[in-house]
């Protein structure tokens, strides 16, 4: 009768219990659910949001002003004018600080009148009338333009931009510069346009203006993450 090495059988049970424990590994690392990455906010981030406005200025209204580092109200006027991309960037962040804007006015005179249209950017309210908007227009930051009459030189495009700090001037405590989700920054600035017709006298169809503004925006102070 053939009798089995002890020793040679030993190594075969051994291999055969290895070889079933490497199966068994491969099996549950097949199976193995991967963990889920939380991926966390930024402490901060800038972006751009936008405010878009087309109106009509006649010897009824005479000017417009905008807000271009208060991203929550853009338009005094109208109200509840939030830029475009900011309430997104307002469910992630607490604060926010505009560090500049551009601003694009695109003119055309579809009147028998020419006209002057006085551009401001200043730190102090210039009014809903044109009243002041000639006198504010001579600073380092205005600018003028004459439009001939709707048979002539019509048209114009006027693009500027400025630091926050540039048009507010001087030291300015952080906390003044920033906004909320539901307020504007204490300390803000006027963009606007006062129209003058010439020669002076009704304008019956007006000036068709748009007005486009960018806003280079530091969001901030997080919040928490919920589930």
């Amino acid at each position: 009768m053939h009798r089995r090495n002890p020793a040679t059988h030993r190594k075969q049970l051994n291999k055969t219990r290895r070889n079933k424990r490497r199966q068994s590994a491969s099996s549950q690392k097949g199976t193995r659910l991967s963990p889920v990455l939380r991926v966390p906010t930024p402490i901060q981030t800038v972006q751009t949001c936008s405010f878009y406005k087309s109106l009509q200025l006649t010897n009824v209204t005479t000017a417009a002003r905008f807000l271009p580092n208060g991203l929550y109200d853009v338009d005094p006027v109208v109200g509840s004018t939030t830029a475009v991309g900011a309430t997104e960037w307002f469910a992630l962040y607490n604060r926010y600080q505009v560090l500049k804007y551009t601003v694009v006015y695109e003119f055309l005179n579809q009147d028998v009148l020419g006209a002057e249209l006085n551009i401001v950017n200043t730190n102090t309210d210039p009014g809903a009338t044109n009243t002041n908007y000639a006198s504010y227009a001579r600073n380092a930051y205005g600018r003028h333009v004459l439009l001939g009459s709707v048979n002539s030189m019509n048209r114009a495009t006027i693009t500027q931009t400025f630091a926050t700090k540039q048009i507010l001037g001087g030291y300015q405590s952080l906390d003044t510069l920033t906004g909320t989700p539901t307020s504007n920054p204490t300390n803000v600035i006027f963009t606007g346009v006062g129209l003058s017709p010439t020669p002076v006298g009704a304008m019956s169809i007006g000036v068709t203006v748009v007005i486009t503004v960018n806003m280079l925006t530091r969001f901030y102070e997080r919040k928490p993450l919920t589930a």
